[in-house]
């Protein structure tokens, strides 16, 4: 069934004055003229080459402007151009027999006439007639095919060069050479409004793919009758969004969303007596941003329809578009109104992106709220666990984070792993801090280290438990961190941490710190190596561990030996005082009562000690009271003997 010709074709000023487009402007004024006059006594003219309801565009104002059109230099240049050319038999023939509606016979006679060489009228004419077969019976093959012969003749300069003397052969109008590079590209204009349509009567949105795969572009016409009214759709729906994140908010902040009721449906809950306004209820929070993630969707769905992937405005659309879902799911999630509302955005956010960098944004999003949520169902716990380690009980903090950590392993869900990282980053924090505070906690202030060995061995020997139980516990989940190159990486680090072992272990006492510090540094290299921020901050852990474990180790051995080193100086000090004093007892006894008089450590037992002095005095007391009771009876305070020992227990060995 042939369909009526659209305006865009036969509202041609040569088609409504019933003439052929070589007419004279002689011709095409008398023509006129006669139209005009029986346009005023309503009668109309037709003519054996009529081309469709042309009839119709004769009227008066129609045929003036007309004239006026042809009359024009750069109208009657683009008149001429897209209407029939009849400079011979052949193109004569097609055109009585485009006239009655037999397209396919025209486009017949034109084909063969082309296969013999290029004729570039008879080719603009067959791309006529194909556009005209293709509107008469909807025939996108047809369109398909014009457009690919106005792309050729768009595009060569062979067709440009012929024309433009053929035109200015007959050209009384003075039309100028640059005038012709002006029109060349205004072409493209033309076929996109007959691109539109055609789009319009067939409804096939492969229409407007075919022009922008020819052309590449799409027009004016295309833009503005066709793709911006669904992109104002996409950009009214995103507006509405951020309102309604808007109102969430005001709701999470326990405010009234100063809207009527109507603009959420009938889902709302009434608020407070004595108050106005509308508090959304949270399935209506969530129905609404389903339904306008639904619209979006569907509105991107209609231009997926067009075919225009590689339109670079489209995917700036996506991108744009996905942005801003990204945005409102963050600000919605950072104001603890609902993650999962939050989730529904960025989903619908990842499914428009089409930018990489974009994508990884939304996945890390949505990697970071499911772990969150995940991380929460076992934080209260957690907890626990801190007050354990915090109160020095490590193995049962290590039970509880296993437990904890076996339960979120048996999650089916992706997100396992990120928040079993959390889990595994917070509780070896946590447990190194108090290794540290263990290590380097004096009890009393005191600094002595073979006194703070003495008293703080217990402390020590916990702050290297617990990073020996941290360098365990990473060392067992590093499966767990995302390398760039899981196994070659993980390999890799292993081999680090085994050299830098050895080498704390085995390396000389006077080059530890320098060994340990850059060990530390090694370590944190290895980490920066790595592109994951939480893979990055294990390995430094791992480091802190690995190092840590072994550096307090052997400075522990140091305190020890100072520590047997004091205990030797107190029997010295005892032999000192209660043997080769006694041998001399006369010169003794003068001695310490000139001492004793001039010393301002000449007080008795009750002078006032530091806690470092009565840490001395009590060990004394503790393991060797007799002798302690001695020292007393020679005459020396407990000040004297408690300052001699310390002054002394630091002492190199010779």
């Amino acid at each position: 069934m042939s369909m009526q010709l659209p305006q865009v074709l036969i509202r041609n000023s040569f088609n409504i004055l019933g003439l052929s487009s070589s007419a004279s402007l002689k011709e095409i004024r008398k023509r006129s003229q006669q139209l005009l006059q029986l346009a005023k006594i309503e009668e109309i003219q037709e003519f054996d080459a009529d081309i469709g309801h042309v009839c119709e565009f004769r009227s008066e104002s129609e045929v003036k402007l007309a004239l006026e059109r042809i009359s024009g230099i750069k109208e009657r240049l683009r008149e001429i151009f897209f209407w029939f050319d009849d400079h011979n038999i052949e193109n004569q023939k097609s055109l009585v027999l485009i006239a009655q509606g037999n397209y396919q016979e025209a486009i017949d006679i034109l084909d063969k006439t082309n296969t013999a060489g290029i004729d570039w009228l008879e080719h603009k004419n067959l791309a006529l007639a194909l556009m005209f077969q293709a509107f008469a019976s909807s025939d996108l093959n047809s369109f398909c095919r014009s457009l690919e012969l106005w792309k050729q003749i768009a595009e060569s300069e062979d067709f440009w060069k012929f024309y433009e003397k053929h035109y200015l052969l007959h050209d009384e109008l003075g039309t100028s050479s640059s005038l012709f590079d002006e029109f060349r590209g205004s072409i493209y204009e033309s076929l996109s409004a007959k691109a539109v349509s055609f789009y319009h009567q067939t409804k096939n949105p492969e229409t407007i793919g075919l022009y922008y795969s020819a052309f590449g572009q799409i027009g004016k016409f295309i833009d503005s009758d066709v793709l911006q009214p669904i992109i104002l759709k996409i950009k009214k729906e995103l507006e509405d969004l951020v309102e309604l994140g808007n109102d969430l908010k005001a709701c999470a902040l326990g405010e009234l969303v100063k809207r009527p009721p109507m603009k959420y449906g009938t889902k709302v809950c009434p608020p407070p007596p004595g108050m106005t306004g509308t508090v959304i209820c949270k399935e209506t929070q969530e129905g609404l941003v389903k339904r306008g993630l639904k619209k979006i969707h569907k509105y991107f769905l209609d231009l997926d329809k067009f075919e225009l992937s590689e339109y670079s405005p489209l995917a700036v659309l996506r991108n744009n578009s996905a942005e801003k879902l990204r945005s409102i799911s963050v600000d919605i999630y950072n104001d603890n109104c609902s993650p999962e509302i939050a989730l529904l955005l960025l989903e619908q956010g990842s499914k428009l992106a089409v930018s990489d960098a974009i994508t990884m944004k939304i996945e890390a999003d949505q990697t970071t709220i499911k772990e969150t949520q995940l991380w929460k169902t076992v934080a209260d716990r957690f907890e626990k666990v801190k007050e354990l380690i915090a109160e020095g009980k490590i193995e049962e903090a290590k039970s509880g984070f296993l437990s904890l950590d076996n339960e979120l392993a048996q999650k089916d869900d992706e997100s396992s792993s990120g928040a079993r990282i959390n889990l595994l980053i917070s509780y070896c924090s946590h447990l190194m801090a108090k290794g540290h505070e263990l290590f380097e906690k004096k009890m009393f202030g005191i600094n002595t280290l073979a006194i703070d060995g003495l008293l703080n061995w217990p402390k020590h020997r916990d702050s290297i438990r617990s990073f020996e139980q941290a360098y365990e516990i990473l060392t067992d989940r590093l499966y767990l961190l995302s390398f760039i190159d899981p196994s070659s990486d993980r390999t890799t680090l292993s081999k680090t941490v085994e050299s830098i072992s050895n080498s704390l272990k085995n390396c000389e006492i006077t080059s530890l710190v320098d060994n340990h510090q850059a060990h530390l540094e090694t370590m944190e290299e290895t980490a920066n190596e790595q592109e994951n921020e939480n893979t990055q901050i294990a390995i430094r852990m791992l480091g802190v561990a690995a190092c840590f474990r072994i550096f307090y180790r052997r400075f522990r051995g140091i305190i020890q030996r100072k520590t047997w080193k004091w205990i030797g100086w107190g029997t010295a000090i005892a032999f000192y005082f209660l043997v080769i004093m006694d041998s001399d007892s006369a010169s003794k006894a003068s001695k310490q009562s000139t001492y004793r008089s001039n010393s301002p450590y000449s007080s008795t037992s009750s002078q006032s000690l530091t806690y470092e002095e009565k840490q001395v005095i009590e060990y004394f007391q503790k393991n060797n009271p007799e002798l302690l009771r001695k020292v007393r009876k020679e005459g020396y305070s407990d000040k004297q003997l408690a300052r001699y020992v310390i002054e002394h227990a630091d002492d190199e060995e010779e």
